[in-house]
Protein backbone atom coordinates (compact mmCIF):
# COMPACT_ATOMS: atom_id res chain seq x y z
CA UNK A 1 0.00 0.00 0.00
CA UNK A 2 1.18 3.55 -0.40
CA UNK A 3 2.14 5.90 1.82
CA UNK A 4 -0.66 8.38 3.10
CA UNK A 5 0.08 12.10 2.65
CA UNK A 6 0.38 14.64 5.73
CA UNK A 7 -3.21 15.86 4.93
CA UNK A 8 -4.63 12.18 5.12
CA UNK A 9 -2.52 11.74 8.31
CA UNK A 10 -3.89 15.03 10.07
CA UNK A 11 -7.85 13.56 9.32
CA UNK A 12 -7.01 10.50 10.70
CA UNK A 13 -5.35 12.37 13.70
CA UNK A 14 -8.72 14.72 13.81
CA UNK A 15 -10.83 11.66 13.66
CA UNK A 16 -12.27 13.04 10.22
CA UNK A 17 -12.13 9.28 8.26
CA UNK A 18 -14.60 6.97 7.78
CA UNK A 19 -14.61 3.36 9.74
CA UNK A 20 -13.23 1.64 6.57
CA UNK A 21 -10.38 4.22 5.87
CA UNK A 22 -9.34 3.80 9.60
CA UNK A 23 -9.12 -0.26 9.47
CA UNK A 24 -6.80 0.43 5.97
CA UNK A 25 -5.08 3.38 8.04
CA UNK A 26 -4.52 1.38 10.93
CA UNK A 27 -3.00 -1.40 9.50
CA UNK A 28 -1.10 0.01 6.94
CA UNK A 29 0.68 2.05 10.23
CA UNK A 30 1.64 -1.57 11.94
CA UNK A 31 3.87 -1.77 8.76
CA UNK A 32 5.35 1.27 7.95
CA UNK A 33 7.94 3.10 10.02
CA UNK A 34 7.85 6.56 8.20
CA UNK A 35 3.66 6.79 8.27
CA UNK A 36 3.94 5.96 12.57
CA UNK A 37 6.41 8.81 12.54
CA UNK A 38 4.73 11.19 10.72
CA UNK A 39 1.81 10.27 12.74
CA UNK A 40 3.55 11.01 16.55
CA UNK A 41 5.32 14.35 15.03
CA UNK A 42 1.80 15.13 14.12
CA UNK A 43 0.23 14.44 17.07
CA UNK A 44 3.10 16.31 18.99
CA UNK A 45 2.85 19.34 16.73
CA UNK A 46 -1.33 19.33 17.70
CA UNK A 47 -0.70 19.11 21.60
CA UNK A 48 1.69 21.70 21.49
CA UNK A 49 -0.58 24.00 19.40
CA UNK A 50 -3.58 23.47 21.82
CA UNK A 51 -1.59 24.42 24.82
CA UNK A 52 -0.76 27.56 23.22
CA UNK A 53 -4.03 28.15 22.33
CA UNK A 54 -5.11 27.08 26.16
CA UNK A 55 -2.16 29.56 27.32
CA UNK A 56 -3.64 32.88 25.25
CA UNK A 57 -7.37 31.65 26.29
CA UNK A 58 -6.41 32.11 30.04
CA UNK A 59 -3.95 34.73 29.51
CA UNK A 60 -0.97 32.94 30.30
CA UNK A 61 0.47 34.35 27.33
CA UNK A 62 4.58 36.02 27.38
CA UNK A 63 4.01 39.66 27.96
CA UNK A 64 5.94 41.84 26.21
CA UNK A 65 8.25 44.08 28.49
CA UNK A 66 7.89 48.09 27.75
CA UNK A 67 10.40 49.71 25.60
CA UNK A 68 13.31 51.83 27.65
CA UNK A 69 14.73 54.24 25.48
CA UNK A 70 17.13 56.85 26.49
CA UNK A 71 16.81 60.69 26.20
CA UNK A 72 19.83 61.88 25.02
CA UNK A 73 20.50 65.16 24.13
CA UNK A 74 21.34 65.44 20.40
CA UNK A 75 25.67 65.59 20.08
CA UNK A 76 27.53 68.66 19.03
CA UNK A 77 29.62 68.72 16.39
CA UNK A 78 32.85 69.82 16.90
CA UNK A 79 34.73 72.86 15.04
CA UNK A 80 37.45 70.65 13.62
CA UNK A 81 34.81 67.97 12.59
CA UNK A 82 32.94 70.77 11.01
CA UNK A 83 35.77 72.23 9.12
CA UNK A 84 36.17 68.29 7.75
CA UNK A 85 32.82 68.07 6.28
CA UNK A 86 32.87 71.44 5.10
CA UNK A 87 36.25 70.68 3.03
CA UNK A 88 34.90 67.66 1.94
CA UNK A 89 32.14 68.80 1.04
CA UNK A 90 34.02 71.80 -0.98
CA UNK A 91 36.48 68.97 -2.34
CA UNK A 92 33.49 67.05 -4.35
CA UNK A 93 31.87 70.31 -5.31
CA UNK A 94 34.94 71.43 -7.82
CA UNK A 95 35.80 67.46 -8.56
CA UNK A 96 32.38 67.59 -9.87
CA UNK A 97 32.39 70.79 -11.19
CA UNK A 98 35.95 70.01 -12.87
CA UNK A 99 35.14 67.19 -14.05
CA UNK A 100 31.33 67.88 -15.81
CA UNK A 101 33.36 70.58 -17.58
CA UNK A 102 35.41 68.63 -19.13
CA UNK A 103 32.57 66.06 -20.14
CA UNK A 104 31.37 69.08 -21.94
CA UNK A 105 34.28 70.45 -23.66
CA UNK A 106 34.45 66.53 -24.86
CA UNK A 107 30.85 66.86 -25.90
CA UNK A 108 30.99 69.95 -27.93
CA UNK A 109 33.22 68.16 -30.40
CA UNK A 110 31.06 67.98 -33.24
CA UNK A 111 31.94 66.10 -36.55
CA UNK A 112 30.55 67.44 -40.23
CA UNK A 113 31.57 66.62 -43.20
CA UNK A 114 31.47 67.69 -46.99
CA UNK A 115 32.83 66.15 -50.23
CA UNK A 116 34.12 68.27 -53.25
CA UNK A 117 35.54 65.88 -55.81
CA UNK A 118 36.71 67.16 -59.10
CA UNK A 119 38.06 64.62 -61.53
CA UNK A 120 39.52 64.73 -64.45
CA UNK A 121 38.29 62.00 -66.41
CA UNK A 122 40.63 61.74 -69.06
CA UNK A 123 43.63 60.68 -67.00
CA UNK A 124 43.65 57.77 -64.29
CA UNK A 125 42.77 58.01 -60.82
CA UNK A 126 45.78 57.02 -59.50
CA UNK A 127 47.48 60.18 -61.51
CA UNK A 128 45.58 62.99 -59.70
CA UNK A 129 46.05 65.45 -56.36
CA UNK A 130 43.83 65.32 -54.23
CA UNK A 131 43.12 67.70 -51.27
CA UNK A 132 41.62 67.07 -47.97
CA UNK A 133 41.05 69.77 -45.09
CA UNK A 134 40.17 69.39 -41.95
CA UNK A 135 38.43 72.28 -39.94
CA UNK A 136 37.20 71.81 -36.02
CA UNK A 137 34.96 74.23 -34.24
CA UNK A 138 36.98 77.19 -33.64
CA UNK A 139 38.03 77.08 -37.22
CA UNK A 140 41.31 75.71 -37.40
CA UNK A 141 42.09 74.02 -40.53
CA UNK A 142 44.39 71.18 -41.69
CA UNK A 143 44.39 70.82 -45.17
CA UNK A 144 46.27 67.56 -46.63
CA UNK A 145 47.47 67.15 -50.36
CA UNK A 146 47.86 63.83 -51.87
CA UNK A 147 49.74 63.00 -55.25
Amino acid sequence: MNCFNDEQIQHYIDGEISDTDLKLFELHLKTCNICKEKVIEQKENKKLLLKLFDSVENNQATSIPPFNYKNNKPKRIGIKRLLLIASAASLLFITYFFLAQQKKEKQSIISSSSTNFEFDANSSITNQEFEITITDNKGNAVEYYIK
